[in-house]
């Protein structure tokens, strides 16, 4: 068995959307939306891992990361292998940005479908959104709290 662990970077805007990125991984029989992010460097922070993998993945260089908002733990088999990733979320607060590929392993660029600005309150809505009911839950309270971008 593999270990991986990986941060996530849930982008929230000031209008309630959330940037997700559409991948079809082989290990599944339909492409997903999920939050941009990535494993961990040696010696790299959950919170530095999300923010580079963030930068990486959609070109965006945030300057700053909120709270972990939720993780987990899954088993993913694949080609007789099987993954026990360990996953961190984080939520980055940000206007809206055009978001680019360009940065993507050649591996992640096979599996890219694109990205989407969802709204918080379709996240639930729609069974391609990995994961849309728990996020809609987590990010929904931090939104509560004011703050100026």
């Amino acid at each position: 068995m593999i270990e991986r662990r990986a941060a996530r970077a849930l982008v929230v805007t000031p209008d309630r959307h959330v940037l997700l990125m559409k991948m079809a991984f082989p290990w599944l029989s339909r492409a997903i939306w999920i939050a941009p992010g990535g494993g961990l460097q040696r010696g790299e922070t959950w919170e530095a891992a999300a923010l580079r993998e963030l930068q990486e993945e959609t070109g965006f260089l945030a300057t700053g990361i909120g709270p972990q908002l939720w993780e987990r733990t899954l088993h993913i088999e694949h080609k007789e292998q099987i993954t026990r990733l360990h996953e961190r979320y984080f939520v980055v607060r940000a206007r809206r940005f055009e978001p680019g590929s360009a940065r993507l392993e050649a591996q992640e660029r096979g599996w890219f479908r694109g990205f989407r600005w969802w709204p918080l309150s379709e996240l639930a809505k729609d069974d391609s959104v990995e994961l849309g009911c728990t996020l809609q839950a987590v990010i929904t309270p931090v939104l509560q709290i004011s703050c100026v971008l």
